[in-house]
């Protein structure tokens, strides 16, 4: 094979390659929710809302989801799971929301964290190194305890509004 044909060719696959990664970058995944939640989002479920500003230098930003779920199976399997509690939320959740909803309101116009009177919260410290129990292999904790005594939340919080059926998940990183 000639020069000229091997440089043809190569340009060929890496143009190949190239136009097959942008492709690929380009394809929106559908949301997960972490494992620690018990919870999935099935198909048959409505995205009413999608929205995640991180990226950047470090990873911080916000990511917000509202999932409308179909029937009472999402509401039977959070009564069964581990880290969910029934509202309204605890003290420490109450500020944290009122702390962080200015930079949701930034991110997200027009957008609240909503409480209902009736539904379920779940809440998960990622930011737990300096936190936790010299014992614990956890890295995440579920206690919202020590939130509060530090400037960066690296978090989760979901409310499950079991009259609508509607799931709210908010993760912030800062």
């Amino acid at each position: 094979m000639s020069k000229r044909k091997k440089r043809l060719l190569f340009w060929g696959i890496a143009l190949l390659l190239l136009g097959s990664g942008i492709f690929f970058l380009n394809t929106q995944r559908p949301p997960k929710l972490p494992k620690e939640m018990e919870i999935t989002i099935p198909k048959d479920c409505k995205i009413l809302e999608d929205f995640d500003s991180h990226g950047g230098l470090l990873g911080d930003g916000v990511r917000c989801l509202v999932i409308q779920y179909p029937g009472e199976e999402v509401e039977q399997k959070i009564r069964k799971a581990e880290h969910w509690h029934t509202l309204p939320l605890t003290e420490n959740l109450e500020e944290f929301v009122a702390r962080s909803s200015g930079l949701l309101e930034n991110i997200y116009p027009d957008k609240k964290l909503p409480l209902p009177e009736n539904g379920y919260y779940f809440f998960m410290d990622r930011f737990i190194e300096d936190y936790r129990d010299k014992d614990s292999q956890s890295k995440v904790s579920f206690d919202d305890g020590k939130l509060l005594e530090r400037h960066a939340y690296n978090s989760t919080l979901a409310i499950f509004d079991a009259e609508e059926n509607i799931l709210y998940y908010y993760e912030i990183d800062t």
